[in-house]
């Protein structure tokens, strides 16, 4: 199975943000779920701690700036995803 981390610090974004998710990946029936939500970093760091596993984690980038935590995730792998707009079409790129 897939887990999920959500972490934003605004609690309706993560709530829609979930459900989406969950919505999604049943209809798909992919073995997804969201297993946690984070309003900020050291939430994050406190549950992979008590629960140690593989874990694909979701930052809200203008959130993750003013933590200023990149240090306690240096060991973690990280994609930064971002949306754009060219040529009149939308998408998104990812950036290792």
């Amino acid at each position: 199975m897939l887990k999920l981390i959500l972490c934003d610090d605004a609690p309706f974004i993560l709530r829609l943000g979930a459900e989406k998710i969950d919505e999604l990946t049943a209809s798909r029936k992919w073995d997804v779920k969201v297993v946690g939500l984070a309003l900020d970093s050291n939430e994050i760091i406190s549950f992979v701690k008590k629960n140690p596993s593989r874990y694909l984690i979701f930052l809200d980038l203008d959130f993750w700036k003013k933590q200023r935590h990149g240090k306690a995730f240096r060991r973690i792998p990280q994609v930064y995803i971002n949306a754009f707009k060219q040529n009149g079409r939308v998408g998104i790129r990812a950036v290792p």
